[in-house]
Protein backbone atom coordinates (compact mmCIF):
# COMPACT_ATOMS: atom_id res chain seq x y z
CA UNK A 1 0.00 0.00 0.00
CA UNK A 2 3.05 2.18 1.09
CA UNK A 3 4.32 4.18 -2.12
CA UNK A 4 7.93 5.74 -2.21
CA UNK A 5 7.44 7.58 1.16
CA UNK A 6 6.38 5.46 4.53
CA UNK A 7 4.48 8.18 6.29
CA UNK A 8 4.93 5.71 9.46
CA UNK A 9 8.54 6.46 9.67
CA UNK A 10 9.63 9.62 12.20
CA UNK A 11 11.71 10.88 8.81
CA UNK A 12 8.24 12.78 7.68
CA UNK A 13 8.45 15.05 10.48
CA UNK A 14 9.65 17.74 8.22
CA UNK A 15 7.23 17.06 4.81
CA UNK A 16 4.16 18.82 4.79
CA UNK A 17 0.70 16.72 5.40
CA UNK A 18 0.05 17.21 1.50
CA UNK A 19 3.12 15.78 0.06
CA UNK A 20 2.46 12.37 2.36
CA UNK A 21 -1.16 12.28 1.70
CA UNK A 22 -0.56 12.50 -1.88
CA UNK A 23 2.41 10.00 -1.79
CA UNK A 24 0.13 7.26 0.06
CA UNK A 25 -1.45 4.90 -2.11
CA UNK A 26 -5.17 4.26 -0.42
CA UNK A 27 -8.92 2.74 -1.20
CA UNK A 28 -10.82 5.15 -2.49
CA UNK A 29 -14.49 5.77 -1.25
CA UNK A 30 -16.51 3.86 -3.39
CA UNK A 31 -13.83 0.78 -2.48
CA UNK A 32 -15.22 0.91 0.65
CA UNK A 33 -17.95 -1.35 1.30
CA UNK A 34 -21.33 -0.18 1.80
CA UNK A 35 -22.09 -1.91 5.41
CA UNK A 36 -18.82 -0.04 6.82
CA UNK A 37 -19.77 3.44 5.24
CA UNK A 38 -22.96 2.85 6.96
CA UNK A 39 -21.62 3.00 10.23
CA UNK A 40 -18.46 5.60 9.66
CA UNK A 41 -19.07 7.79 7.14
CA UNK A 42 -20.69 10.79 8.51
CA UNK A 43 -22.97 11.39 5.49
CA UNK A 44 -24.49 8.14 6.99
CA UNK A 45 -28.02 9.02 8.97
CA UNK A 46 -26.53 5.81 10.87
CA UNK A 47 -22.95 6.65 11.28
CA UNK A 48 -21.79 5.58 15.18
CA UNK A 49 -19.68 8.42 16.59
CA UNK A 50 -15.98 8.88 15.91
CA UNK A 51 -17.36 8.78 12.53
CA UNK A 52 -14.86 10.43 10.06
CA UNK A 53 -14.44 10.87 6.39
CA UNK A 54 -12.03 8.23 4.06
CA UNK A 55 -9.82 11.16 3.71
CA UNK A 56 -9.03 12.56 6.83
CA UNK A 57 -8.89 8.88 8.36
CA UNK A 58 -5.96 8.82 6.37
CA UNK A 59 -4.99 11.71 7.63
CA UNK A 60 -4.71 10.50 10.89
CA UNK A 61 -2.98 7.76 10.00
CA UNK A 62 0.05 9.95 9.34
CA UNK A 63 -0.58 12.28 12.18
CA UNK A 64 -0.30 9.61 14.49
CA UNK A 65 2.22 7.59 12.73
CA UNK A 66 0.52 4.79 12.16
CA UNK A 67 0.33 1.97 9.38
CA UNK A 68 -2.50 0.28 7.89
CA UNK A 69 -2.31 -3.35 9.25
CA UNK A 70 -5.15 -4.96 10.45
CA UNK A 71 -4.46 -3.54 14.49
CA UNK A 72 -3.67 -0.26 13.50
CA UNK A 73 -6.74 0.44 11.66
CA UNK A 74 -8.29 -0.98 15.30
CA UNK A 75 -6.08 1.46 16.99
CA UNK A 76 -7.39 4.38 14.86
CA UNK A 77 -11.10 3.44 14.98
CA UNK A 78 -10.78 3.28 18.51
CA UNK A 79 -9.06 6.44 18.74
CA UNK A 80 -11.66 8.39 16.60
CA UNK A 81 -15.04 6.46 18.80
CA UNK A 82 -12.81 7.23 22.31
CA UNK A 83 -11.88 11.13 21.70
CA UNK A 84 -15.57 11.89 20.20
CA UNK A 85 -17.52 13.33 23.34
CA UNK A 86 -20.85 12.26 22.12
CA UNK A 87 -19.67 8.80 22.08
CA UNK A 88 -21.60 6.37 25.20
CA UNK A 89 -20.47 2.87 25.91
CA UNK A 90 -23.73 1.65 24.40
CA UNK A 91 -22.35 2.52 20.97
CA UNK A 92 -18.75 0.87 21.71
CA UNK A 93 -20.65 -2.33 21.96
CA UNK A 94 -22.49 -1.77 19.09
CA UNK A 95 -19.73 -1.23 17.23
CA UNK A 96 -17.25 -3.78 18.04
CA UNK A 97 -20.07 -6.24 17.23
CA UNK A 98 -20.73 -5.20 13.99
CA UNK A 99 -16.93 -4.78 13.53
CA UNK A 100 -16.60 -8.32 14.49
CA UNK A 101 -19.28 -10.18 12.99
CA UNK A 102 -21.19 -8.10 9.99
CA UNK A 103 -18.32 -6.30 8.38
CA UNK A 104 -16.64 -8.37 5.29
CA UNK A 105 -13.84 -10.31 6.48
CA UNK A 106 -11.17 -8.40 5.27
CA UNK A 107 -12.61 -5.29 7.12
CA UNK A 108 -13.58 -7.35 10.20
CA UNK A 109 -11.77 -6.38 13.54
CA UNK A 110 -10.27 -9.99 14.64
CA UNK A 111 -10.69 -10.97 18.30
CA UNK A 112 -6.78 -10.45 19.11
CA UNK A 113 -7.27 -6.83 17.90
CA UNK A 114 -10.09 -5.98 20.10
CA UNK A 115 -8.10 -4.90 23.22
CA UNK A 116 -6.04 -2.35 20.81
CA UNK A 117 -9.31 -1.05 20.02
CA UNK A 118 -9.56 -0.47 23.61
CA UNK A 119 -6.35 1.09 23.58
CA UNK A 120 -7.15 3.36 20.69
CA UNK A 121 -10.14 4.17 22.25
CA UNK A 122 -8.49 5.40 25.98
CA UNK A 123 -6.28 7.46 24.19
CA UNK A 124 -8.53 9.36 22.16
CA UNK A 125 -10.83 9.33 25.12
CA UNK A 126 -7.92 10.83 27.40
CA UNK A 127 -6.32 13.03 24.61
CA UNK A 128 -5.91 16.92 24.96
CA UNK A 129 -8.06 17.73 22.22
CA UNK A 130 -11.72 16.48 21.62
CA UNK A 131 -13.31 15.87 18.13
CA UNK A 132 -10.36 15.60 15.96
CA UNK A 133 -12.43 13.21 13.69
CA UNK A 134 -14.70 16.53 12.82
CA UNK A 135 -11.23 18.37 11.69
CA UNK A 136 -11.10 18.82 7.59
CA UNK A 137 -6.89 18.12 7.71
CA UNK A 138 -6.84 19.70 4.07
CA UNK A 139 -6.70 22.89 5.81
CA UNK A 140 -3.26 21.76 7.05
CA UNK A 141 -2.33 20.45 4.06
CA UNK A 142 0.47 23.18 4.26
CA UNK A 143 1.82 22.49 7.62
CA UNK A 144 4.69 19.80 8.17
CA UNK A 145 3.95 16.65 10.15
CA UNK A 146 5.96 17.76 13.04
CA UNK A 147 3.90 20.72 13.59
CA UNK A 148 0.82 19.39 13.10
CA UNK A 149 1.82 16.74 16.33
CA UNK A 150 2.65 19.71 17.69
CA UNK A 151 -0.59 21.37 17.05
CA UNK A 152 -2.72 18.56 18.21
CA UNK A 153 -0.84 17.85 20.82
CA UNK A 154 0.24 13.98 19.64
CA UNK A 155 3.68 13.30 20.71
CA UNK A 156 4.20 9.31 20.81
CA UNK A 157 4.41 6.88 17.72
CA UNK A 158 2.61 3.66 18.37
CA UNK A 159 3.74 0.41 17.22
CA UNK A 160 1.08 -1.86 17.29
CA UNK A 161 2.04 -4.70 14.43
Amino acid sequence: MVTSINWTDKAIADISLKSVYQQMNLNNQSDIPLIIRLFENPRSPIALPGKISLHNHDCLHIILGLGVSPAEEAFIIGFTMGNDDSTKIWHVRLFKFIARFVYPLKYRIAHQHLNIFDLGFEHGKNHKYRNLNQIEFDRFYTITIKELRELFDINYFCSLT
